[in-house]
């Protein structure tokens, strides 16, 4: 039977008796917490993560610090009231309890910006798109996708030849932009990236990223003549879908490393619907028989186009 060196007392376990047991020690990291003031994220093990509510933010942070078990402890975060304006500090107590012996520890949240506010709040750049040849439709598109989401914003604009370059302050939403662009309008889209600087607390690298857009030279309603086929372009897109008016059908292609040729539109009217439907030759004025079939009626206006002498109806 062992004795407790301090009051005399048989001792099970251990060295001393239950009463003269001395508390148990707190060994943890001075405990500072940096918030977004912007957004709800808090620097944890070395990257910024959202958070719900604050104080279970906190209880998990302090597990992390804590040098024992967690399921020794029980947490309870005392905050007072906080000013989160970037630069701001704040002291508060955490109050840890194990084995019913109670301790405070001291803590402080620190408020500053995360990278993606800070971007947003200072202008920072992480990509560029480079737009050429673009149609209304298009710069509508990319400013309707800016304005729905709050994490995306155009940093700088610059109009160059043919086209403009625009900055953007996130390259994974400008890399997301220029796929959609490309699904939705077709067209030449080329990306690439470049390190731009090193983060030295975090060791994170930064990259930029070039995205180059051009957008096919045609649209809804155009009239294109690839490998022999002569489509008329009801959508635009990485796949172009449309009516082929040789077979007068339905018909999708990829366009992508294929040569095309925008036939141009004639304007001109219906002089004849039987026995074959004929339009007036835009050209020499002349009833010409037409070689796909629509419904009209003597003298409507109606648009055509020319391939190889022939004369084809546009929906």
């Amino acid at each position: 039977m062992k004795f407790c060196p301090n009051c005399g007392k048989d001792v099970i376990k251990g060295t001393f008796c239950k009463e003269c047991r001395p508390p148990p020690e707190i060994r943890i990291k001075d405990i500072k917490i940096k918030l977004c003031s912007d957004c709800r994220s808090y620097f944890y093990k070395n990257q910024w993560e959202k958070y719900s509510d604050l104080k279970n933010s906190i209880k998990r942070y302090v597990h992390n610090k804590l040098e024992h078990k967690l399921n020794d402890f029980e947490i309870e975060v005392i905050l007072p009231k906080i000013n989160k304006k970037p630069g701001k500090e704040t002291e508060f107590e955490i109050k840890v309890n194990k084995n019913e012996v109670y301790f405070l520890l001291p803590a402080k949240l620190i408020f500053t910006r995360c990278e993606r506010c800070t971007r947003r709040k200072f202008g920072y750049s992480e990509g560029m798109l480079q737009l050429r040849n673009p149609r209304k439709e298009i710069i509508d598109f990319i400013q309707s996708k800016v304005k729905k989401n709050r994490d995306f914003s155009i940093v700088e604009k610059n109009p160059v030849k043919a086209g403009l370059n625009i900055k953007f302050n996130s390259k994974k939403l400008l890399f997301k932009l220029g796929q959609e662009l490309e699904k939705r309008f077709g067209g030449t889209l080329k990306t690439s990236s470049s390190l731009t600087g090193l983060n030295t607390e975090t060791s994170k690298k930064f990259y930029t990223l070039s995205v180059y857009y051009e957008p096919y030279k045609f649209s809804k309603g155009d009239v294109i003549k690839t490998d022999k086929k002569l489509i008329q372009v009801t959508k635009p897109g990485k796949q172009v879908y449309g009516k082929d008016l040789i077979l007068d059908r339905s018909v999708s292609i990829d366009l992508k490393n294929k040569d095309y040729e925008i036939k141009k539109k004639y304007k001109t009217r219906v002089s004849k619907v039987h026995p074959e439907i004929e339009v007036l030759d835009p050209e020499t004025y002349q009833s010409v028989e037409v070689e796909n079939k629509a419904d009209v009626k003597p003298g409507e206006k109606v648009k055509v186009v020319l391939d190889k002498g022939r004369m084809y109806l546009l929906d």
